[in-house]
């Protein structure tokens, strides 16, 4: 070094290891510091997550309300829709705490209707007759009833369809797989009792047999 004794190759090994342990201590400080910060933003996310279901807990979410046909009292409109719909297929007469408008506009023009319901008893049993008759018809307007859940839900669930969806495909593949072998096993056995049997009958039953199998590969 200038202006000192020179670093012999031992100590320099040495000065270099140290630095580099230096330097990862640094690094693990920092990535630590970031898990911990990952896991409480996880954490928190979470604690959001469940407090929005909590707040949808009680919410319907409608399609097909034309736009303004509340004219500026959607509580009160929605209150008497819902009476209207429901009179008949619920227990009590369904009382609405709130109802408004939310997101953009969708292929229809209209944006959808939240009402929120003063006893979650109505609200189930509400969505429980929407389910049966899928849709209703009031005054021009075709309506459609589901629960307001989160997008995380929605998420959730549209994944949990994929993966029935592939199930379902598999199971039929296996059914189909299984159907095939069963199939082939009577083939041979048909087979083999064809060439030591004369009757015409089994070696009918042994083509078609055949010509299934043929089809199913």
């Amino acid at each position: 070094m200038a202006g000192g004794a020179s670093l012999n190759c031992e100590e320099l090994s040495v000065l270099i290891r140290t630095i580099i342990r230096e330097e990862i201590g640094v690094a693990m400080d920092k990535l630590q510091a970031n898990e911990g910060l990952r896991k409480e933003n996880k954490a928190l996310k979470e604690k959001a997550d469940r407090m929005e279901d909590r707040s949808r807990k009680y919410n319907i979410r409608i399609l097909g309300v034309t736009t303004d046909v509340e004219k500026g009292n959607p509580t009160s409109y929605m209150s008497a829709l819902l009476e209207e719909l429901f009179k008949d297929k619920i227990q009590r007469a369904p009382e609405v705490e709130a109802a408004y408008r939310t997101g953009p506009k969708n292929k229809s023009g209209h944006r959808v209707m939240i009402v929120r319901m003063h006893r979650l008893t109505a609200r189930e049993e509400i969505l429980r007759a929407a389910k049966k008759e899928r849709k209703f018809d009031f005054h021009g307007m075709i309506l459609r009833f589901f629960p307001d859940l989160t997008a995380e839900i929605v998420k959730a669930r549209d994944s949990f369809r994929e993966v029935r969806a592939k199930l379902g495909e598999t199971k039929k593949f296996m059914d189909h797989q299984a159907a095939g072998d069963y199939v082939k096993t009577q083939r041979d056995k048909l087979k083999s009792e064809a060439i030591t049997s004369d009757n015409k009958e089994v070696w009918n039953k042994y083509k078609k047999l055949r010509n299934i199998v043929t089809k199913l590969n």
